[in-house]
């Protein structure tokens, strides 16, 4: 059964709308915008979203499509490459020619600008990995963006195309695949998508995305969102349970019967929330807080209260007078003092150090000698001065020097200054006690009332006067403090009460607390709270009915759109049908290719209908996540990616064209013949394309393109300083054979002789042309001398064209002078000269070419004579010896 077959078998048992999709792009191909318009409007109206369409689905009618063939007939090949700018170092004068049939082979050493115009047909062309085109990063003036020309045709049409960084791709040159050492890593270690697929393998993804598209379309219809806030309704309530189990099927009369909200409702909320006021646990707490506070703010109030009082009680306040009334006298007493002592008729410097000598003696005279039971002085002495007895003026004033000498009055007054400054002090230190206790009245107390703060703070400004009047006394020194009315009863009495009664108010309070009961009531008040808010949002709840049954609508048809179960289907048909193919492609390819000891596998799958594969090792116990590169060499890599790949295009079976970049390395070695071979093959069924910069592979690529007749097209990438990507059409130098290298000798000469230059300029340009004469003598030798019996990356030893080889002493002379010639006046060799030694002028250069071209023709003349003269010894036997 084929692909097709099985497609139309599923098809016609899906839906009319889905058969319609299958239809239009079995018809045509592909689908349209037009097409998804239109199945969207068959949807819509089977979904009740339209009440009518002039558009219906028309099913599948199997006998349209039974000689269908899809496959592709279209065979891109590429013409030419040409104008590369800011590319790299890419000369933007270059063209790259392709052979329009068979193989194309473009060599180039490392550093040329090979990989240059690679990665150009890398992003051009298809290829699983693509690399960045760098512009010129040593050319600090360009500012263009990387671009590049290319023809290619598309079966009979020549199309012209000009690719930029920022151009879009065009789909016919995506039909060319790029190959190269990193697309096939990727072929090898990773699953990917099979880059051309079989015709009727993409009609699955085809339906995929039309699909997807109707659904954008359809996604229009989606309805609003309808949501309710029903931030503040209780979660536990009942009301809530029931709104939150709506669903599109809720009948709407039984939803507002619910959400009724009545005048009773309303009479009992407010009811319940006075209640729950008066008994509430939080304001209750609140309340026992505020009055624990209180007590304590009392409690410390009445501290200071009794604190004032004491210090303002009556004896007190008497005591304080008694104080500073003293401090007055004493001051009074040392005052008349002082002024007696500085009366008229004292004598001058009465009163001074030598008077006090003079006193001091007097004293001490008649208490210990003259009165020694007497005290200084004494009422019935005399003077001890004039030893005549004491009149009652004399008497007094003597009184008065004993007081002046002895300082008791005045040690009198200082004692009592002292005490007058500790009261002082002590009446200062009352101002902050008694201002930080009518901020404390001012606070709102619950129990205290406000006559009492009022009579408080009277007590405290009565205080306060008795101890301004105190302060003020001592300050002035001038008149006794007389205090009229010291009754200071106290107020301590108010602060026992009111803490008593708050206390008591506490109690109270707490007594009041019931938690079940005002838990219920709670409950009560939040079932009613939210059906109140539920039922201000009745019409939100009918439209929220409606929304769901408008989703509903919309997601039975959006369900109808998942493309899952297409998937499937296609991944079955895709994968049963390709795999069987594609895995028999890759034996093949594996085989050809020299790995058909290989074991490998395909895993496939297929994802939105597009069909993808892994490479495995058959019977491999891998480690999870393990890919076979960590199995298999390099070259045992190289060939699976490589047959990977062919098969591939074996199993989509089209003729567009393929580029290979490098592949094969120095690590691919072992299979470098079989690779090339394999390729000149594929050469024969469409145009291939190959990038090289291996000698050996390039001989074998021409050995094997002529021996299975091949048209082949050899294009050799050049760098002349700073320009890289020079095309020249012709073979490698190393590849080239002697006729050739000796053309390319004389262009060299004329080359050197138009440039006009000396010294070691000309030396070092004229030694490289006699190093290539030396490798022109060394290919002689192979091709001419030898007959190609033995040749550099030759196919192997060809013994039967030992009937032209010959070497003379003659021939054995010429080149052992020849070539100790080219050694002397090469560059690098042992025997060469430094580079200030001259070389031979332009002429002898000629001359020394000319030697070689005759001595190819004189070995080819020989050479013929000798292969006819020894076929005659092979063609026929020896003359035998007869007698006449």
């Amino acid at each position: 059964m084929t692909i097709l077959s099985e497609i139309l078998d599923w098809a016609t048992a899906q839906e009319d709308w889905k058969q319609d999709i299958v239809r239009r792009i079995l018809s045509f191909g592909e689908y349209t915008n037009k097409d998804v318009k239109e199945v969207a409007e068959i949807v819509l109206a089977q979904n009740g979203y339209c009440k009518s369409s002039s558009i219906e689905a028309t099913p599948i009618n199997r006998s349209d499509f039974t000689s269908i063939e899809r496959a592709s007939s279209s065979k891109v090949v590429l013409r030419k490459l040409e104008a590369p700018t800011n590319v790299n170092a890419l000369t933007s004068d270059s063209k790259l020619q392709f052979a329009l049939d068979g193989l194309t082979i473009i060599y180039g050493e490392n550093g040329v600008g090979k990989s240059g115009y690679s990665r150009l047909l890398k992003s051009c062309c298809k290829a699983r990995s693509v690399d960045s085109v760098l512009p010129n990063v040593f050319d600090e003036q360009s500012t263009t963006q990387a671009s590049v020309k290319l023809e290619f045709s598309e079966n009979e049409n020549v199309i012209q195309y000009e690719w930029s960084n920022n151009a879009e791709g065009n789909e016919f040159l995506q039909q060319i695949v790029v190959y190269d050492n990193k697309c096939g890593k990727i072929q090898v270690t990773d699953k990917n998508e099979l880059i051309y697929l079989p015709s009727g393998t993409d009609i699955f993804k085809k339906i995929i995305d039309c699909i997807s598209e109707v659904k954008n379309i359809l996604s229009n219809e989606k309805p609003k969102e309808v949501k309710i806030n029903l931030d503040k309704v209780d979660l536990s309530s009942s009301i809530y349970k029931y709104v939150s189990k709506i669903t599109k099927d809720t009948d709407s009369e039984e939803l507002l019967k619910k959400l009724e909200w009545s005048v009773k409702n309303e009479s009992d909320l407010v009811s319940l929330s006075k209640k729950i006021v008066d008994a509430n646990e939080a304001e209750v707490k609140k309340k026992v807080t505020a009055l624990d506070k209180e007590i304590t703010n009392l409690t410390s109030l009445q501290s200071d209260f009794d604190l004032l009082e004491k210090s303002y009680s009556e004896e007190k306040l008497k005591n304080l007078s008694v104080i500073i009334n003293n401090k007055l006298d004493s001051k009074k007493a040392l005052d008349e003092l002082s002024q007696s002592m500085s009366t008229d008729g004292m004598i001058s410097g009465t009163g001074n150090e030598l008077w006090r000598v003079l006193y001091d003696a007097a004293k001490e005279f008649s208490e210990k000698t003259a009165y020694p039971d007497s005290a200084f002085p004494d009422e019935t002495a005399k003077c001890v001065f004039c030893q005549q007895d004491l009149e009652p003026d004399a008497k007094k004033r003597l009184e008065t020097f004993k007081s002046f000498a002895e300082g008791k009055i005045k040690k009198n007054f200082d004692d009592i200054v002292v005490k007058t400054d500790k009261v002082k002090v002590f009446l200062e230190g009352h101002d902050s006690k008694i201002i930080e206790a009518k901020k404390i009245l001012d606070q709102n107390f619950i129990c205290l009332s406000e006559d009492n703060v009022k009579i408080l703070k009277e007590k405290l400004d009565s205080l306060n006067s008795y101890r301004l009047a105190f302060i003020d006394a001592i300050n002035k020194e001038d008149d006794k403090l007389l205090i009229s009315d010291t009754s200071n009863d106290s107020k301590i009495s108010i602060f026992e009460q009111v803490i008593v009664k708050t206390k008591a108010t506490k109690e109270e309070i707490q007594k009041s607390i019931n938690p079940e009961e005002l838990k219920k009531t709670k409950n009560e008040k939040s079932e009613l709270d939210s059906l109140k808010i539920a039922s201000s949002k009745k019409s939100d709840f009918v439209d929220y009915i409606n929304y769901l049954k408008a989703l509903d609508q919309y997601n039975t048809m959006i369900k109808a759109l998942d493309h899952t179960s297409i998937s499937r289907k296609g991944s079955s048909i895709i994968t049963n049908s390709l795999k069987d193919t594609f895995l028999k492609a890759l034996t093949l390819e594996l085989s050809k290719l020299g790995g058909e000891k290989i074991p490998l596998f395909i895993d496939s799958s297929t994802k939105d209908g597009k069909p993808t594969f892994q490479l495995s090792l058959k019977g491999a116990n891998m480690p999870p996540r393990s890919k076979i590169d960590l199995i298999l060499s390099e070259g045992e890599q190289k060939i699976a990616s490589l047959a990977g790949l062919l098969a591939e295009l074996d199993t989509a079976k089209h003729q567009n064209g393929l580029i290979l970049d490098d592949p094969v390395t120095s690590l691919d070695h072992q299979y470098r013949k079989n690779i090339a071979k394999r390729l000149v093959q594929e050469a024969k069924e469409r145009q291939v394309v190959i990038f090289t910069h291996d000698i050996a592979f390039l001989f074998d690529l021409e050995f094997f393109a002529k021996e299975l007749n091949v048209p082949t097209h050899l294009q050799n990438i050049r760098k002349d300083g700073k320009k890289s990507g020079i095309i020249f059409n012709t073979n490698p130098w190393h590849a080239q054979n002697v006729k050739a290298r000796i053309k390319t000798l004389s262009d060299d000469v004329d080359t050197l002789k138009s440039k006009n230059l000396n010294g070691d300029d000309y030396n070092h340009e004229a030694g490289i042309i006699y190093g290539r004469i030396r490798e022109t003598w060394e290919r002689a030798v192979e091709e001419v001398l030898f007959n190609e019996v033995v040749t550099r990356f030759g196919q192997g030893i060809q013994t039967q064209r030992l009937n032209g080889v010959t070497v003379d002493d003659a021939d054995f002379s010429k080149i052992s002078f020849e070539m100790s010639k080219c050694s002397k006046y090469m560059i690098g060799h042992d025997k060469s000269l430094s580079l200030s030694d001259d070389r031979p002028k332009v002429d002898e250069i000629k001359t020394d070419i000319s030697t070689i071209s005759q001595f190819v023709k004189d070995i080819n003349k020989k050479k013929d004579d000798l292969i006819k003269k020894r076929k005659e010894i092979v063609d026929k036997p020896p003359v035998a010896t007869v007698v006449d």
